[in-house]
C-alpha cells in the first residue's frame, strides 16, 4: 500500500518502522498535503483515511472528488466539553472578561465555533476575536482551523510546543 501522513510525529514513527510515504505535508498543514497528493490518479482506488478525533471534511472531499472509495478509521473520538462549560466561556468573551484563548487542537477550535453557531453566538464570538481576543494556536494545523473561522488575529509559536505557545503570549503582552 501506498502511504501519505500529515504530521512531524507520524512521519517520525513511520521513519521508524522503515515505511517511506509517497506523500506528506510540507508545513503540518492539511492544505500542503492535499497539494502534495494532486498529482496521484485516486480514480477507482481504496482509500483509507486514519482520523485523529475529527472528521477532515477537506482531504475526504478532495479523495472523493477524484474518484476515491474512502473508507475512514477513526480510532480516537472527541467527545464535546460540558456544553455549561462552553456557553460559560462564550458569555465571558462576549462579555469581555477574556484577553486570550490558548488552543491546542483543531478540534478544540472546531467544537468552540460549532457551539457558538447553534447557539447564534457565532457572527458576536468571531467580532470579539476580530476587535478583542487573541487567539493562540499551538501550531500550523490549529491555526489553519482559526483561519477557515476567518480569525486573523492569532499568535503561533515557531515550535509547536504548549510552552512555546505560552512563551509567545507573554511576549505578545510584554510589547
Amino acid at each position: 500500500a501506498n502511504v501519505a501522513t500529515r504530521g512531524y510525529k507520524t512521519l517520525s514513527t513511520l521513519k521508524k518502522m522503515d515505511i517511506n510515504p509517497v506523500a506528506t505535508d510540507g508545513d503540518g498543514t492539511t492544505q500542503s498535503l492535499l497539494l502534495s497528493l494532486e498529482e496521484f490518479d485516486f480514480k477507482g482506488k481504496k482509500v483509507m483515511v486514519q482520523l485523529h478525533g475529527e472528521k477532515a471534511p477537506r482531504l475526504i472531499k478532495f479523495l472523493e472528488d477524484r474518484g476515491a472509495h474512502v473508507f475512514k478509521v477513526l480510532p480516537y473520538q472527541h467527545i464535546a466539553p460540558n456544553s455549561e462549560i462552553v456557553k460559560k466561556l462564550c458569555n465571558e468573551l462576549m462579555n469581555n472578561e477574556i484577553d486570550a484563548v490558548c488552543f491546542t487542537t483543531a478540534i478544540q477550535v472546531r467544537s468552540l465555533f460549532d457551539f457558538a453557531k447553534e447557539h447564534d453566538y457565532y457572527q458576536e464570538i468571531r467580532q470579539v476575536f476580530k476587535e478583542q481576543v487573541v487567539a493562540v494556536a499551538v501550531g500550523k494545523v490549529t491555526a489553519e482551523a482559526l483561519k477557515e473561522e476567518e480569525i486573523q488575529r492569532i499568535i503561533v509559536p515557531e515550535k509547536e510546543r504548549m510552552g512555546a505557545m505560552i512563551i509567545e503570549l507573554s511576549r505578545f503582552y510584554a510589547n
